[in-house]
């Protein structure tokens, strides 16, 4: 249960990172 938990949250973080990568690139385009 704790792996499924632990791997839950790293996808998440990924996702997050992702959004953050995406605002940026949407900075630079204006």
């Amino acid at each position: 249960e704790e792996e499924e938990e632990e791997e839950e949250e790293e996808e998440e973080e990924e996702e997050v990172e992702e959004e953050k990568e995406e605002e940026e690139n949407e900075e630079e385009a204006e």
